[in-house]
């Protein structure tokens, strides 16, 4: 039992230290565990502000650019040939095509693109959207 220490040991060796030494052991510790606590607050308000960010700029990109190639997909179940080629190229060209064929090919996007879109424009989320 040579390796316990009693309670009035750490006491005394305590303070033994010099002051300066006190204050770098005590100041050090209380430093980390705030840097540690305001990284991770700062890593949250990021990690939002980036997502918000990233919706903001997709809802406007489909606002501004698919939104006018689909006006009679409220009435029709198929769109016309010539939409169908320009919502194609539209796609095709940016990330929001990749990520749609890649939720596709993954088995979230199950049913017809032109009934998948009514449902989301409609509102609804993805995962109401698969049920």
């Amino acid at each position: 039992m040579r390796f316990l220490v009693r309670a009035d040991d750490l006491i005394r060796r305590w303070n033994s230290q010099p002051l300066a030494r006190q204050f770098l052991i005590i100041g050090g510790s209380v430093a980390a565990a705030a840097m540690l606590v305001v990284s991770a607050f700062v890593t949250s308000l990021i990690e939002e502000a980036v997502t918000r960010n990233s919706a903001a700029t997709t809802a406007l990109y489909v606002d501004s650019v698919i939104a006018p190639l689909l006006p009679d997909m409220q009435t029709t179940q198929v769109l016309d040939d010539s939409v169908a080629r320009a919502l194609d190229e539209t796609l095709g060209q940016g990330a929001l095509g990749d990520r749609l064929a890649s939720r596709f090919a993954s088995g979230a996007l199950t049913e017809p693109f032109s009934i998948q879109a009514k449902r989301l424009w409609s509102g609804r989320s993805l995962s109401s959207v698969r049920n």
